[in-house]
């Protein structure tokens, strides 16, 4: 009965110990989430916003389209950033 009693206690002991040590892992995986949280708002400070811009992105399946019988037009054959260039 003493070797069990025995056996309890260490096992009471070790869940002690590992409840401390998941304690302290919540407190880093806390601190880790707003560091997280703090660098994605810092890198999007200086983002641009642009609205009511119609993008025609270019593709595979764009470049081998025969758009319709029709020409491509500029905003066809440019690219993203030519396209918001020409919009701005």
């Amino acid at each position: 009965m003493r070797l069990q009693q025995k056996s309890i206690l260490d096992l009471v002991e070790e869940v002690k110990a590992l409840q401390i040590q998941n304690a302290k892992k919540d407190k880093r995986l806390a601190y880790l989430e707003s560091r997280m949280a703090d660098q994605e708002r810092y890198t999007r400070m200086k983002d641009v916003i642009i609205t009511k811009l119609h993008i025609r992105p270019q593709s595979y399946a764009r470049a081998v389209d025969t758009y319709n019988g029709r020409e491509p037009d500029n905003l066809d054959t440019n690219t993203t950033e030519q396209q918001v260039a020409a919009f701005l």
